[in-house]
């Protein structure tokens, strides 16, 4: 009789430990499933390092964030008002940058700049329909990445391709991107932009943003997060 009841016990025991074991092994793939939603949900879904900013921002940057977020519906209010290819490229940012090859070197060209801003020099002067920036650096690798990526996004701006869709100021600056007059001029450190519009409201745009690039320089990654409102009408 004691040793049916040893054996009883015994199998009772196992039963209970196999149950414990069971639980103790789910908990721990809950907690690992949760930990790689967590890396997954901060690089775009890839389970993989952002792929555009390599160490640079430590965490999923906005920029990539943004391209693997699906647009809020007061967003496509916006996007509508965009030229039809930009509006295109604009409305399904769920599907990333697929379709811009150009958009991962951009990512990169813009990060070595934010990572040496410090060696940068900037000036703003406000002309009568628009803003005269000179964008400089005495590194002459600076001051040829500021030349790349200005023209970059003189390109972006003449074509319709968007980036920073999420920020309302970036929004209307590429939905007035056929108003917007560019003049570039490389100097021997940098380059000299000249943007004007016929059009008072796009000529806030144009002043707004110059304000906000020059935020980058002066606050780095801190404010590369951040949203921008768009200049009353």
């Amino acid at each position: 009789m004691k040793r049916i009841i040893a054996i009883a016990f015994l199998v009772v025991t196992a039963t209970a430990l196999g149950t414990a074991l069971t639980k103790a092994d789910n908990g721990s793939s809950s907690a690992a499933e949760k930990n790689v939603s967590t890396t997954t949900d901060s690089s775009c879904h890839r389970g993989q390092p952002c792929e555009s900013c390599k160490d640079a921002c430590k965490k999923v940057c906005s920029d990539c964030k943004e391209s693997c977020t699906p647009m809020p519906d007061n967003e496509h209010d916006s996007a509508a008002k965009l030229p039809p290819a930009t509006a295109a490229m604009a409305s399904v940012r769920g599907r990333g940058h697929a379709g811009d090859s150009q958009h991962a070197k951009d990512h990169q060209d813009f990060f070595f700049l934010i990572e040496h801003r410090e060696k940068i020099q900037r000036t703003i002067k406000e002309i009568p329909d628009g803003v005269e920036t000179l964008t400089e650096s005495d590194d002459p690798a600076v001051a040829a990445m500021i030349q790349t990526h200005v023209n970059a996004m003189y390109d972006r701006v003449e074509h319709s391709n968007p980036i920073r869709m999420r920020d309302p100021l970036f929004r209307e600056v590429f939905a007035n991107g056929k108003k917007i007059k560019m003049q570039l001029e490389h100097t021997d450190k940098g380059i000299r932009v000249k943007e004007t519009s016929d059009d008072a409201y796009v000529v806030k745009l144009i002043r707004a943003h110059a304000a906000v690039v020059s935020l980058w320089i002066k606050n780095g990654y801190s404010e590369l997060p951040k949203n921008h409102a768009a200049p009353a009408r």
